[in-house]
């Protein structure tokens, strides 16, 4: 049974109080566990004082250069074809490569060696807008294999 059609209402983000932006607040709800938004904005914030005292720049832009440098492009996805499974390339709308973006650099960040929460998203934005990070080496480790199945793909 497929399911129905219907258009899914988009949520609407509102932005942070303090710094009035809606990737903040993107990053803030996927840190959030359980619904104690008041401790995932205070990690989160933590994160931004520890970053400019460790690159003495602007916090902002440097989470704004590691998103940009984590966004993926195209994402992979399986399709079953004569029999056997292929994984096919689809390129992605920005809101998703967005969602990918921030979860892959959370995710990542978990599994630093630290012990905040603050300082391994910290660090991990860090080395991200260096293009050093874990959810760098991810994104460009799903283009090596788009790339490399859309040769495939062509020749069926």
């Amino acid at each position: 049974m497929s399911r129905s059609k219907k258009k899914i209402k988009k949520r609407i983000i509102n932005p942070d109080l303090k710094y009035k932006s809606k990737l903040i607040q993107m990053f803030v709800q996927r840190i959030m566990k359980n619904g104690k938004k008041q401790l995932a904005y205070k990690i989160f914030f933590n994160s931004l004082k520890e970053i400019k005292n460790k690159t003495e720049q602007d916090p902002i832009e440097i989470l704004e250069q590691a998103l940009r440098h984590t966004l993926p492009s195209v994402e992979i996805k399986s399709r079953r074809f004569a029999g056997s499974v292929y994984s096919i390339p689809v390129e992605i709308n920005i809101e998703r490569s967005t969602s990918l973006a921030i979860r892959w650099i959370i995710s990542s960040s978990k599994m630093r060696s630290s012990k905040k929460i603050s300082d391994q998203l910290a660090s991990e934005l860090i080395d991200n807008s260096n293009k050093l990070g874990n959810a760098v080496r991810k994104k460009e480790e799903i283009s090596k294999i788009a790339s490399r199945n859309t040769r495939t793909i062509k020749n069926i």
